[in-house]
């Protein structure tokens, strides 16, 4: 038997996928918002006393966050980073970023990053989601770093 679905009822069809899709897919997107507000008050907690991101950041003990998702270790314009992170070739990607945070002398032996008290797997994370959303926002005009002199 080879009946033919009515146009209406092939249109309703479409329709109801979509919307049967779009519900499937909002509990992960409302779970990575929530992981991203949860990176930003980690990102507040933790980083911002040495960190900085965002228009008008200005590297401080430790670099601007802007644009590192990605990007390799040492590259800030403007930081002075140890010669040891320069060659480390190390990409920030997530695993890299969680494995670096969590223990910085273990991950590239002779970085001057001091280690901070977050162990949680999760919280870390949630960090780098954080820092990764800032710089997917397509209206986020990321400037060039302003530089102080570092911290000693």
């Amino acid at each position: 038997m080879n009946a033919a679905v009515p146009a209406t009822t092939a249109g309703h069809l479409v329709r109801l996928g979509a919307i049967v899709l779009l519900a499937a897919c909002a509990p992960v997107q409302s779970a990575r918002a929530q992981d991203v507000a949860a990176g930003e008050r980690a990102f507040n907690q933790y980083c911002r006393p040495c960190h900085a991101v965002g228009p008008g950041a200005v590297n401080r003990a430790g670099p601007v966050l802007d644009g590192v998702i990605g990007n390799t270790a040492g590259s800030v314009a403007g930081f002075d980073y140890s010669d040891d992170i320069r060659r480390a070739g190390v990409v920030w990607t997530e695993s890299r970023f969680v494995e670096y945070i969590r223990n910085p002398a273990a991950t590239i032996p002779g970085t001057r990053k001091i280690a901070v008290s977050v162990r949680s797997e999760s919280t870390l994370k949630n960090i780098y989601r954080y820092l990764e959303r800032l710089d997917a926002e397509p209206d986020r005009a990321l400037p060039a770093p302003v530089t102080r002199p570092p911290v000693r």
